[in-house]
Protein backbone atom coordinates (compact mmCIF):
# COMPACT_ATOMS: atom_id res chain seq x y z
CA UNK A 1 0.00 0.00 0.00
CA UNK A 2 3.18 2.26 0.60
CA UNK A 3 4.56 1.46 -2.69
CA UNK A 4 1.39 2.26 -4.50
CA UNK A 5 0.72 5.53 -2.72
CA UNK A 6 4.46 6.87 -3.49
CA UNK A 7 4.21 5.65 -7.02
CA UNK A 8 1.04 7.79 -7.14
CA UNK A 9 2.27 10.56 -5.85
CA UNK A 10 5.38 10.79 -8.05
CA UNK A 11 3.28 9.80 -11.02
CA UNK A 12 0.98 12.57 -10.08
CA UNK A 13 3.58 15.09 -9.59
CA UNK A 14 5.20 14.40 -13.03
CA UNK A 15 2.62 14.81 -15.10
CA UNK A 16 0.47 17.36 -13.49
CA UNK A 17 3.07 19.79 -15.38
CA UNK A 18 2.06 18.11 -18.47
CA UNK A 19 -1.35 19.13 -17.81
CA UNK A 20 -1.16 22.24 -17.17
CA UNK A 21 1.65 23.20 -20.46
CA UNK A 22 0.02 26.25 -22.40
CA UNK A 23 -2.29 24.93 -25.41
CA UNK A 24 0.36 25.65 -27.95
CA UNK A 25 2.26 22.24 -27.42
CA UNK A 26 -0.89 20.78 -29.13
CA UNK A 27 -1.39 20.07 -32.78
CA UNK A 28 -2.77 23.36 -34.56
CA UNK A 29 -2.51 25.08 -30.89
CA UNK A 30 -5.46 23.33 -29.89
CA UNK A 31 -6.09 22.58 -26.01
CA UNK A 32 -6.27 19.47 -25.04
CA UNK A 33 -8.92 18.70 -24.07
CA UNK A 34 -11.31 20.74 -24.04
CA UNK A 35 -13.82 18.25 -26.24
CA UNK A 36 -16.64 15.72 -24.79
CA UNK A 37 -14.85 12.51 -24.29
CA UNK A 38 -16.48 9.27 -25.63
CA UNK A 39 -15.29 6.26 -23.55
CA UNK A 40 -15.55 2.80 -25.68
CA UNK A 41 -16.84 -0.17 -23.55
CA UNK A 42 -16.71 -2.92 -25.79
CA UNK A 43 -19.52 -4.88 -23.34
CA UNK A 44 -23.46 -4.48 -23.61
CA UNK A 45 -24.69 -2.27 -20.34
CA UNK A 46 -24.46 -3.69 -17.15
CA UNK A 47 -21.68 -6.33 -17.35
CA UNK A 48 -18.65 -5.87 -14.80
CA UNK A 49 -16.75 -3.88 -17.39
CA UNK A 50 -19.50 -1.69 -18.28
CA UNK A 51 -20.15 -0.76 -14.28
CA UNK A 52 -16.51 -0.22 -13.59
CA UNK A 53 -16.32 2.09 -16.71
CA UNK A 54 -19.31 4.12 -15.77
CA UNK A 55 -17.60 4.49 -12.43
CA UNK A 56 -14.33 5.83 -13.55
CA UNK A 57 -16.03 8.24 -15.79
CA UNK A 58 -17.87 9.79 -12.97
CA UNK A 59 -14.57 9.93 -11.25
CA UNK A 60 -12.83 11.26 -13.60
CA UNK A 61 -15.47 13.76 -14.80
CA UNK A 62 -14.29 15.77 -11.67
CA UNK A 63 -10.96 16.31 -13.24
CA UNK A 64 -12.37 16.23 -17.00
CA UNK A 65 -13.28 20.02 -18.15
CA UNK A 66 -16.16 18.26 -20.57
CA UNK A 67 -18.64 16.16 -20.67
CA UNK A 68 -17.83 12.36 -20.50
CA UNK A 69 -19.91 9.21 -22.12
CA UNK A 70 -20.03 5.89 -22.06
CA UNK A 71 -20.39 3.73 -25.44
CA UNK A 72 -21.32 0.30 -25.28
CA UNK A 73 -20.40 -1.65 -28.43
CA UNK A 74 -20.83 -5.00 -27.80
CA UNK A 75 -19.90 -8.21 -29.60
CA UNK A 76 -17.42 -10.80 -30.99
CA UNK A 77 -15.70 -11.41 -27.47
CA UNK A 78 -15.01 -7.52 -27.52
CA UNK A 79 -13.85 -7.38 -30.98
CA UNK A 80 -16.60 -5.09 -32.46
CA UNK A 81 -16.05 -2.42 -29.85
CA UNK A 82 -11.72 -2.78 -29.55
CA UNK A 83 -11.82 -2.53 -33.78
CA UNK A 84 -14.88 0.80 -33.68
CA UNK A 85 -11.94 1.79 -30.70
CA UNK A 86 -9.19 1.06 -32.87
CA UNK A 87 -10.72 2.76 -36.28
CA UNK A 88 -11.52 6.06 -33.94
CA UNK A 89 -9.53 9.53 -34.67
CA UNK A 90 -6.30 9.84 -32.95
CA UNK A 91 -7.31 12.88 -31.10
CA UNK A 92 -7.77 11.78 -27.61
CA UNK A 93 -11.40 12.09 -27.59
CA UNK A 94 -12.02 8.63 -28.10
CA UNK A 95 -10.75 6.07 -25.55
CA UNK A 96 -11.53 2.53 -25.24
CA UNK A 97 -11.58 -0.42 -22.20
CA UNK A 98 -8.91 -2.69 -22.62
CA UNK A 99 -7.35 -5.46 -20.90
CA UNK A 100 -7.62 -9.07 -20.99
CA UNK A 101 -10.29 -9.10 -23.58
CA UNK A 102 -8.65 -7.35 -25.60
CA UNK A 103 -5.44 -10.14 -25.83
CA UNK A 104 -8.02 -13.43 -26.04
CA UNK A 105 -9.14 -11.20 -28.87
CA UNK A 106 -6.26 -10.78 -30.78
CA UNK A 107 -5.03 -14.16 -30.21
CA UNK A 108 -8.41 -15.71 -31.39
CA UNK A 109 -8.05 -13.50 -34.16
CA UNK A 110 -11.53 -12.01 -33.69
CA UNK A 111 -9.61 -8.53 -33.23
CA UNK A 112 -7.66 -8.17 -36.77
CA UNK A 113 -4.65 -6.01 -35.49
CA UNK A 114 -1.64 -6.56 -32.79
CA UNK A 115 -3.19 -5.45 -29.40
CA UNK A 116 0.13 -3.27 -28.82
CA UNK A 117 -0.99 -1.19 -31.99
CA UNK A 118 -2.96 1.01 -29.65
CA UNK A 119 -2.02 3.31 -27.68
CA UNK A 120 -1.93 2.19 -24.07
CA UNK A 121 -2.72 4.54 -21.27
CA UNK A 122 -2.93 2.79 -18.15
CA UNK A 123 -4.20 -0.52 -16.04
CA UNK A 124 -6.90 0.10 -13.52
CA UNK A 125 -7.61 -2.59 -11.88
CA UNK A 126 -7.63 -6.54 -11.78
CA UNK A 127 -10.87 -8.53 -10.81
CA UNK A 128 -10.92 -12.27 -9.62
CA UNK A 129 -13.67 -14.70 -11.65
CA UNK A 130 -15.60 -16.89 -9.15
CA UNK A 131 -17.94 -19.65 -10.21
CA UNK A 132 -21.14 -19.03 -9.23
CA UNK A 133 -24.59 -20.88 -8.90
CA UNK A 134 -28.59 -19.91 -7.58
CA UNK A 135 -29.04 -19.55 -4.62
CA UNK A 136 -31.19 -22.50 -4.16
CA UNK A 137 -29.10 -25.00 -6.18
CA UNK A 138 -28.58 -28.39 -4.92
CA UNK A 139 -24.62 -28.01 -5.56
CA UNK A 140 -23.81 -26.12 -1.92
CA UNK A 141 -20.09 -26.39 -2.33
CA UNK A 142 -17.58 -26.65 -5.60
CA UNK A 143 -16.76 -30.13 -4.67
CA UNK A 144 -20.67 -31.26 -4.99
CA UNK A 145 -20.56 -29.27 -8.58
CA UNK A 146 -17.52 -31.42 -9.71
CA UNK A 147 -18.47 -34.25 -8.23
CA UNK A 148 -21.52 -33.96 -10.30
CA UNK A 149 -20.50 -33.27 -13.71
CA UNK A 150 -18.28 -36.08 -13.26
CA UNK A 151 -20.96 -38.45 -12.57
CA UNK A 152 -23.23 -36.58 -15.60
CA UNK A 153 -21.33 -35.28 -18.48
CA UNK A 154 -22.90 -32.90 -20.28
CA UNK A 155 -25.88 -32.29 -18.33
CA UNK A 156 -24.96 -29.29 -16.43
CA UNK A 157 -24.28 -25.77 -18.51
CA UNK A 158 -21.48 -23.47 -17.64
CA UNK A 159 -22.05 -19.41 -18.62
CA UNK A 160 -20.04 -16.96 -19.66
CA UNK A 161 -20.00 -13.40 -20.91
CA UNK A 162 -19.64 -13.92 -24.80
CA UNK A 163 -18.03 -16.37 -27.28
CA UNK A 164 -14.39 -15.33 -27.22
CA UNK A 165 -14.63 -13.84 -23.75
CA UNK A 166 -11.83 -14.33 -21.31
CA UNK A 167 -14.82 -16.01 -19.35
CA UNK A 168 -15.64 -18.49 -22.23
CA UNK A 169 -11.91 -19.71 -22.36
CA UNK A 170 -12.32 -20.22 -18.24
CA UNK A 171 -14.85 -22.20 -18.93
CA UNK A 172 -13.49 -24.29 -21.62
CA UNK A 173 -10.11 -24.18 -19.25
CA UNK A 174 -12.03 -25.68 -16.42
CA UNK A 175 -13.22 -28.19 -18.52
CA UNK A 176 -9.79 -29.48 -19.96
CA UNK A 177 -8.17 -28.88 -16.49
CA UNK A 178 -10.65 -30.69 -14.22
CA UNK A 179 -11.66 -33.30 -17.08
CA UNK A 180 -15.16 -32.62 -17.03
CA UNK A 181 -17.45 -31.60 -19.73
CA UNK A 182 -19.71 -28.78 -18.82
CA UNK A 183 -22.28 -27.19 -21.52
CA UNK A 184 -20.39 -24.29 -22.16
CA UNK A 185 -22.89 -21.40 -23.25
CA UNK A 186 -21.89 -17.70 -23.77
CA UNK A 187 -24.12 -14.74 -23.89
CA UNK A 188 -23.97 -11.30 -24.50
CA UNK A 189 -22.11 -9.66 -22.03
CA UNK A 190 -22.10 -10.26 -17.55
CA UNK A 191 -24.82 -8.69 -17.64
CA UNK A 192 -27.02 -11.22 -19.44
CA UNK A 193 -24.88 -14.02 -18.39
CA UNK A 194 -25.96 -12.87 -14.38
CA UNK A 195 -30.28 -12.53 -15.67
CA UNK A 196 -30.02 -16.07 -17.43
CA UNK A 197 -28.48 -17.70 -14.01
CA UNK A 198 -31.19 -15.78 -11.34
CA UNK A 199 -33.96 -16.73 -14.59
CA UNK A 200 -32.71 -20.32 -13.87
CA UNK A 201 -31.66 -20.60 -18.29
CA UNK A 202 -28.20 -21.59 -17.04
CA UNK A 203 -26.82 -23.92 -14.09
CA UNK A 204 -23.74 -21.84 -13.52
CA UNK A 205 -21.59 -19.60 -14.71
CA UNK A 206 -18.00 -17.62 -14.87
CA UNK A 207 -18.61 -14.00 -13.15
CA UNK A 208 -16.24 -11.61 -12.05
CA UNK A 209 -16.95 -11.03 -8.41
CA UNK A 210 -18.08 -8.14 -8.38
CA UNK A 211 -20.65 -8.67 -10.87
CA UNK A 212 -22.53 -11.52 -8.23
CA UNK A 213 -21.69 -9.81 -4.75
CA UNK A 214 -25.15 -7.68 -4.51
CA UNK A 215 -27.01 -11.33 -5.28
CA UNK A 216 -25.21 -13.38 -3.08
CA UNK A 217 -25.05 -13.84 0.80
CA UNK A 218 -26.70 -16.53 3.32
CA UNK A 219 -30.04 -15.87 1.86
CA UNK A 220 -29.23 -14.63 -1.48
CA UNK A 221 -30.33 -15.45 -5.08
CA UNK A 222 -26.59 -16.33 -5.70
CA UNK A 223 -24.36 -18.98 -4.06
CA UNK A 224 -20.49 -18.28 -4.78
CA UNK A 225 -18.81 -21.73 -4.79
CA UNK A 226 -15.08 -20.90 -6.18
CA UNK A 227 -12.82 -18.33 -7.25
CA UNK A 228 -11.08 -19.50 -10.06
CA UNK A 229 -7.34 -18.80 -9.89
CA UNK A 230 -4.64 -19.63 -7.21
CA UNK A 231 -5.90 -17.28 -4.86
CA UNK A 232 -9.37 -16.49 -3.29
CA UNK A 233 -11.92 -13.48 -4.22
CA UNK A 234 -11.65 -10.65 -1.61
CA UNK A 235 -15.25 -10.25 -1.98
CA UNK A 236 -15.72 -13.92 -1.11
CA UNK A 237 -13.42 -15.21 1.65
CA UNK A 238 -15.27 -18.80 2.12
CA UNK A 239 -15.40 -19.79 -1.14
CA UNK A 240 -12.07 -22.14 -2.06
CA UNK A 241 -10.25 -21.18 -5.04
CA UNK A 242 -9.64 -24.03 -7.17
CA UNK A 243 -5.51 -23.52 -7.41
CA UNK A 244 -5.52 -24.56 -3.38
CA UNK A 245 -8.11 -27.46 -4.10
CA UNK A 246 -5.41 -28.39 -6.71
CA UNK A 247 -6.55 -27.08 -10.25
CA UNK A 248 -4.35 -24.82 -11.80
CA UNK A 249 -3.34 -22.78 -15.16
CA UNK A 250 -6.56 -21.26 -15.06
CA UNK A 251 -6.72 -17.79 -15.84
CA UNK A 252 -7.64 -15.62 -12.63
CA UNK A 253 -9.55 -13.10 -13.91
CA UNK A 254 -10.10 -9.63 -15.58
CA UNK A 255 -7.27 -6.60 -16.26
CA UNK A 256 -8.92 -3.89 -17.05
CA UNK A 257 -6.78 -0.39 -18.44
CA UNK A 258 -7.54 2.39 -20.89
CA UNK A 259 -6.34 2.50 -24.53
CA UNK A 260 -6.47 5.39 -27.27
CA UNK A 261 -6.32 4.57 -30.99
CA UNK A 262 -3.13 4.03 -32.51
CA UNK A 263 -0.52 6.79 -33.22
CA UNK A 264 -2.13 9.02 -30.62
CA UNK A 265 0.25 12.06 -30.18
CA UNK A 266 2.72 11.33 -27.25
CA UNK A 267 1.45 15.23 -25.90
CA UNK A 268 -2.35 14.29 -25.73
CA UNK A 269 -1.44 10.54 -24.40
CA UNK A 270 0.79 12.81 -21.12
CA UNK A 271 -2.16 15.04 -20.45
CA UNK A 272 -4.78 12.45 -20.23
CA UNK A 273 -2.15 10.12 -18.08
CA UNK A 274 -2.44 13.20 -16.04
CA UNK A 275 -6.18 13.20 -15.84
CA UNK A 276 -6.24 9.44 -14.83
CA UNK A 277 -3.92 9.53 -12.61
CA UNK A 278 -5.97 12.48 -10.20
CA UNK A 279 -9.21 10.06 -10.61
CA UNK A 280 -7.21 7.29 -9.28
CA UNK A 281 -6.22 9.41 -6.45
CA UNK A 282 -9.26 10.23 -5.86
CA UNK A 283 -10.79 9.48 -2.58
CA UNK A 284 -13.87 8.18 -3.92
CA UNK A 285 -12.13 5.71 -6.35
CA UNK A 286 -10.23 4.13 -3.86
CA UNK A 287 -13.09 3.61 -1.72
CA UNK A 288 -15.06 2.21 -4.60
CA UNK A 289 -11.96 -0.05 -5.63
CA UNK A 290 -11.85 -1.06 -1.60
CA UNK A 291 -15.61 -1.58 -1.43
CA UNK A 292 -16.26 -3.81 -4.93
CA UNK A 293 -13.51 -6.25 -4.30
CA UNK A 294 -11.33 -5.43 -7.02
CA UNK A 295 -7.05 -5.15 -6.21
CA UNK A 296 -5.84 -1.95 -7.01
CA UNK A 297 -3.62 -3.08 -9.68
CA UNK A 298 -2.45 0.54 -11.10
CA UNK A 299 0.20 0.78 -13.82
CA UNK A 300 1.24 2.95 -16.72
CA UNK A 301 4.37 3.68 -19.13
CA UNK A 302 7.02 0.41 -19.12
CA UNK A 303 5.29 -1.13 -16.21
CA UNK A 304 2.03 -0.97 -17.66
CA UNK A 305 3.73 -2.49 -21.20
CA UNK A 306 5.49 -4.50 -19.04
CA UNK A 307 2.67 -6.28 -17.55
CA UNK A 308 0.57 -6.29 -20.46
CA UNK A 309 3.56 -8.47 -22.12
CA UNK A 310 3.80 -11.15 -19.44
CA UNK A 311 0.16 -11.44 -18.91
CA UNK A 312 -0.20 -11.54 -23.41
CA UNK A 313 2.11 -14.70 -23.13
CA UNK A 314 1.04 -16.60 -20.20
CA UNK A 315 -2.66 -16.77 -22.31
CA UNK A 316 -0.69 -17.26 -25.13
CA UNK A 317 0.32 -20.22 -23.48
CA UNK A 318 -2.62 -21.38 -21.80
CA UNK A 319 -5.27 -20.97 -25.13
CA UNK A 320 -2.29 -23.04 -26.81
CA UNK A 321 -2.58 -25.50 -25.06
CA UNK A 322 -6.50 -25.73 -25.85
CA UNK A 323 -5.95 -24.88 -29.29
CA UNK A 324 -7.76 -21.48 -29.23
CA UNK A 325 -4.74 -19.44 -30.79
CA UNK A 326 -5.30 -18.32 -34.32
CA UNK A 327 -2.02 -19.43 -36.08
Amino acid sequence: MKAMKALLASLLLATLAAVALPATIFAQGDEYPSEPLKIIVPFSAGGGTDVLARKFAQVLQKHYPAPIAIDNVPGGGSAVGLTKLYNSKPNGYAVGVAGTHLLTACLQGFAQFPWDSLTHVAILNTEPYVIAVRGDSRWKTIQDLIEDIKAHPRTITMGNAGAGALTDIVAQAINKKLSVEFVVVPFDGGANERAALLGGHVDAGIFSGSEVAPHAGPEGEVRVLAAVGEDRCPLFPDAPSLGELGYHGIPAGSVRGLAFPPKTPKEIVTAFEGLVIQAVDDIEWKNYMRDNGYVNTFYVCKEMMDYYNKLYENLKEIMQEMGLVKQ
